[in-house]
């Protein structure tokens, strides 16, 4: 039983990277702990971004949650938005993603 649950979710991993689906922020929110060090694609509008040094992001506001993107490409506020990247924890900020792409939608 436990093999066939692990089986199903690696080939579910793999058809959503192969598809290019879109995870819901709130999934990683929920479930950090399943997707840190993992590839996502999420979409959402852009608000707050912020460039303070080399401090550099915006937070990304999804249907149901946000999470911090750090980017070198910074939206306005507003802006809808898909990110890819990783993600990844930060000992004060928490859960964030690393931005390795931010492509903005019509």
């Amino acid at each position: 039983m436990k093999k066939t649950v692990i089986i199903t979710l690696v080939l579910a991993i793999i058809v959503l990277v192969i598809t290019g689906c879109t995870t819901a922020v709130k999934n990683i929110n929920d479930n950090p702990e399943n997707y840190i060090g993992q590839s996502v694609k999420i979409t959402g509008k852009a608000v707050a971004p912020i460039k303070f040094g080399s401090l550099e992001g915006f937070t990304l506001q999804g249907d149901d949650a946000s999470i911090l993107v750090y980017s070198k490409r910074l939206p306005k506020h507003g802006d809808s938005v898909t990110v890819s990247g990783k993600v990844k924890k930060g000992a004060l900020i928490g859960t964030y993603v690393e931005a390795d792409q931010v492509s903005f939608n019509d």
